[in-house]
């Protein structure tokens, strides 16, 4: 499932008003993060400790060492491009699938 880091913490506080209840009420479930290279998810797995979340880790490396390391990821067959934006005459440059 993925909850951005800016609004992770209040979606698993069930105090904030604002959670997610599948998530929120998964206390004694393992949560496992990722992000990119590793440090956010780390400091987030050490923010959800303090909401109670024993189980919660993440991976170390992040998505980077993930696929570094050979292990599946969804998608890796297809290549990404840079295209112009025509609405901005190429000053914005976009991924796209």
């Amino acid at each position: 499932m993925h909850v951005p880091l800016s609004v992770l913490f209040w979606r698993l506080d069930s105090s904030s008003g604002h959670d997610e209840p599948e998530l929120s009420q998964a206390r004694d479930r393992q949560v496992i993060l990722i992000c990119d290279h590793g440090y956010s998810s780390s400091l987030a797995a050490a923010t959800l400790h303090e909401l109670g979340f024993d189980k919660a880790t993440d991976v170390n490396g992040g998505f980077q060492a993930w696929a570094a390391a050979g292990l599946p990821v969804a998608g890796a067959t297809r290549q990404r491009t840079r295209k112009r934006q025509p609405e901005t005459d190429g000053a914005i440059d976009r991924l796209e699938p």
